[in-house]
């Protein structure tokens, strides 16, 4: 299985993307989109996963 983290404040362009990568078709894909790095950071240590592929936004609002 691979596993893709999408991470973008833009919940339209997350999405987006989300929908291209699955999309093409491709068996064993699997997509979390996260829409804060500190959203993604949380989830990670919470639940001791990781990802194959980050996807990440360039720029993002600080949210603290």
């Amino acid at each position: 299985m691979i596993r893709v983290a999408i991470c973008d404040d833009n919940l339209n362009i997350a999405n987006s993307i989300e929908n291209d990568i699955m999309n093409m078709d491709i068996k064993g894909f699997s997509c979390d989109v996260f829409l804060s790095g500190i959203e993604l950071i949380k989830h990670l240590q919470s639940d001791q996963i990781s990802y194959n592929i980050y996807l990440m936004d360039i720029e993002m609002a600080l949210h603290l």
